[in-house]
């Protein structure tokens, strides 16, 4: 007999550096916006500090001047997302949103997920040092439970949470419902990242 392994459930994570997002322009957005609300009355659920911007959900409400760079940065994102999609057999996702946040030393993310999204990602526009936080992926079907905490060796399958450490440049995507938070930020200098949602039309 011949056992076959199917997967099923699995979570997925795509990583990579994207070099066509402008980083520079998002940057500038990123402390232009600050400069104009750096104490908004809004925030997500998930932030312990740091500056959370405003959600975009249209390009119409974005600056005149700044138009050209964000439906640029829509592009590419457009582009990555859709290949996601053809790789796990996704629909086809429509952008919802995108924020950029501000950490400065001391500031988190709580463990959250994106709920009304199907894929979520983040690109990293500005990590100054490696003190910066981590961001951690968690799996959420009580398997911590049954693994031992001994394992010489955890894997893809036996792990109960994935690491990544960001740099600037980096492109993550992965299924909204993947719980994720970020650790501390024990860098004196500010991480500047975006956050965005794709989801089907209602």
């Amino acid at each position: 007999m011949t056992l076959k392994a199917t997967l099923w459930f699995p979570s997925i994570v795509y990583a990579g550096l994207n070099e066509s997002i402008d980083r520079k322009f998002l940057k500038e957005t990123a402390l232009h916006w600050k400069s104009l609300e750096p104490n908004p009355e809004y925030s997500s659920n998930s932030n312990e500090g740091g500056w959370h911007g405003r959600s975009i959900e249209s390009i119409e409400t974005v600056e005149e001047h700044l138009k050209d760079g964000i439906l640029a940065l829509k592009a590419e994102l457009d582009k990555e997302v859709n290949f996601v999609c053809k790789e796990i057999d996704f629909p086809e996702l429509k952008f919802q949103n995108f924020w950029i946040n501000v950490n400065g030393y001391g500031s988190s993310h709580q463990v959250h997920n994106h709920p009304d999204a199907m894929l979520s990602g983040v690109f990293y526009i500005d990590i100054p040092d490696e003190n910066t936080s981590n961001i951690k992926f968690f799996r959420d079907d009580d398997a911590e439970y049954y693994i031992p905490e001994n394992m010489e060796k955890y894997n893809n399958i036996t792990s109960s949470e994935a690491t990544y450490k960001p740099v600037t440049g980096m492109l993550l995507i992965f299924p909204s419902w993947i719980k994720h938070g970020v650790t501390v930020n024990k860098s004196n200098k500010e991480r500047i990242a975006l956050s965005f949602n794709y989801g089907v039309d209602k």
